[in-house]
């Protein structure tokens, strides 16, 4: 609950911010806001579509996160 899916996407896939922010063409800055999960529950779905494209999954599994968080996130 401290981190949006994005931040585990982005560490299984061994991205920096500032590679993802080129993937997904937004800025750093963004992309780092997304990372929280009160605003990542706002995004609109358009943005939503472009974080699953490149981490090659669906928008639902984006949505509902990995099924363990075990590990941390």
């Amino acid at each position: 609950g401290r981190q949006s899916p994005i931040a585990y996407y982005m560490a299984i896939n061994q991205m920096t911010i500032g590679l993802l922010s080129r993937y997904v063409r937004m800025n750093r800055w963004r992309v780092k806001r997304h990372l929280r999960p009160d605003v990542f529950r706002r995004l609109k779905p358009d943005r939503i579509q472009r974080y699953a494209e490149v981490f090659d999954i669906t928008v639902e599994e984006l949505l509902n996160g990995p099924a363990d968080l075990s590990d941390g996130f």
